[in-house]
């Protein structure tokens, strides 16, 4: 798998991020360890988006008329058996 970083749409892509660069593993890891650990206990049946405020800019330009349909996007989902329900 090549990385997109050096693929040839990277420039656009850290153009249209908030941020204006790419993620970096451990930013990630930090919003995995958050959701693992008992701080998180409270939270359920939502996503935690960690895009650099991706898709911040793709939302405002697509209502100003600017952007297209949504790039398609990997997605991950941590399950947990604070996720899972009970079993009675």
């Amino acid at each position: 798998m090549k990385n997109p970083a050096d693929g040839n749409f990277a420039e656009a892509q850290k153009a249209r991020t908030a941020l204006g660069r790419y993620g970096r593993p451990e930013e990630v890891a930090v919003a995995v360890a958050f959701l693992a650990s008992p701080a998180a206990t409270y939270i359920t049946g939502t996503t935690l988006t960690v895009d650099g405020g991706y898709n911040a800019w793709f939302e405002t330009s697509r209502h100003r008329g600017g952007a297209g349909p949504a790039p398609p996007r990997a997605s991950a989902q941590l399950v947990t058996s604070k996720s899972m329900p009970s079993k009675v």
